[in-house]
């Protein structure tokens, strides 16, 4: 898992401070991954600082359904697919969840409701592919 390092700018409110995203492709000129899709998540990437020249992030989103610990599958979640260049690694750091309902708490990840989970790898995958079709 990889996370996106929110600044105090970006974290607003104070609500998050890491943003949970799942690498769904790499690519040679960049990489793609899934994460929460909010209007928040959108401003977020939309506003990610890049050097000049370098492409902008496009976003997809839709549903696929999330692996819940210990308890199987969800109902399809909205989840975000985010492309980015390789410029925008700077932004992310590698590493598991965190241990404790208290720093969950602050990683904002896919969610249905009040049930979080990681979105599935499979329908992830093919929810990229229809996509990367279209364009």
């Amino acid at each position: 898992m990889h996370f996106a390092s929110l600044s105090e700018e970006e974290l607003g409110a104070g609500t998050f401070d890491k943003l949970a995203c799942y690498v769904t492709y790499v690519r040679s000129g960049g990489f793609m991954v899934a994460t929460a899709d909010t209007h928040f998540v959108r401003t977020l990437f939309s506003a990610l600082e890049l050097p000049d020249g370098v492409e902008e992030p496009a976003n997809h989103g839709g549903s696929v359904p999330l692996v819940l610990p210990r308890r199987g599958r969800s109902e399809a979640a909205p989840v975000l697919l985010v492309d980015l260049p390789w410029a925008a690694l700077d932004h992310f750091v590698r590493g598991p969840l965190p241990r404790g309902a208290a720093a969950r708490a602050k990683v904002l990840q896919p969610s249905l409701g009040d049930v979080v989970g990681r979105p599935s790898t499979a329908e992830t995958r093919s929810m990229a592919d229809r996509w990367i079709a279209e364009v």
